[in-house]
């Protein structure tokens, strides 16, 4: 497994870094979920995941991007999806500092349609990693959730008809993606490479590495680029390269 002291000292050695994006209804809001656990659509989580529903909307505005993002009422959501061998270290699922960044990240990461223009899966994926900077997450353990995700994640393509909504909070610039029903024939998806032989002892490799530690945490191309090597090394396909054809 990891060398506990020395990850711990990657995790834990840089300061806070915000970026200046802000949370709705207001700068300070959490996500208010359902005490009572729901079911896990397994196309979308993992065998680990524990489900709960938001009760109340939740919007973050990227100032990055541009781009506003808004979690309805009723979104399913496993808090933030670390494989079980970083828990430890990283810390439990629904964990408050993460559980901004994951609530949005698991409504829009589902909703990924063919012609969704600015809310691409590349976008959604930059939003989470901006969203937990935002929510003080320290940069370095962004920075390895951030490589986590995109070693591990889903990835799906939907056929959707229905046109984005307007968000019900204030947050500007926002579009709360797609409520259409996910219907199987309408998608493709990758399933989580968590389990995926060498997955464990590739990522604790990557995160010890100097190269990691020493990527800018604004650097967002760079982390992209290590976790499309990664991916490569472990046999798993390029995310962009996966499409529908209508």
């Amino acid at each position: 497994m990891f060398k506990e002291l020395s990850i711990v000292a990657i995790l834990f050695s840089a300061p806070s870094l915000s970026l200046a994006g802000e949370f709705y209804p207001d700068k300070n809001a959490f996500p208010v979920l359902s005490k009572n656990t729901v079911h896990c659509p397994k196309e979308w989580f993992d065998n680990y995941a524990t489900c709960r529903t938001l009760k109340m909307p939740l919007g973050y505005f990227d100032s990055i991007s541009g781009l506003g993002f808004e979690a309805p009422v009723g979104t399913i959501t496993d808090g933030a999806s670390i494989p079980p061998f970083l828990i430890p270290l990283i810390g439990d699922r629904f964990n408050k500092e993460f559980s901004r960044a994951a609530t949005l990240h698991d409504w829009y990461v589902h909703r990924v349609a063919l012609d969704d223009g600015e809310y691409s899966y590349t976008k959604i994926q930059r939003m989470f990693y901006h969203a937990l900077l935002d929510s003080n997450v320290d940069p370095l353990k962004a920075k390895a959730m951030f490589l986590a995700v995109l070693v591990g994640a889903n990835k799906y393509k939907l056929r959707i008809k229905t046109p984005p909504k307007k968000c019900t909070t204030d947050t500007p610039n926002c579009l709360r993606n797609y409520d259409a029903l996910l219907l199987a024939e309408g998608k493709v998806g990758v399933q989580p490479a968590y389990n995926v032989k060498g997955f464990s002892e590739k990522m604790k490799n990557s995160i010890e590495s100097d190269e990691f530690k020493h990527i800018n945490p604004l650097d967002l191309d760079a982390l992209e680029e290590l976790s499309l090597r990664i991916r490569t090394d472990l046999g798993l396909p390029d995310l962009e390269l996966i499409e529908i054809i209508e």
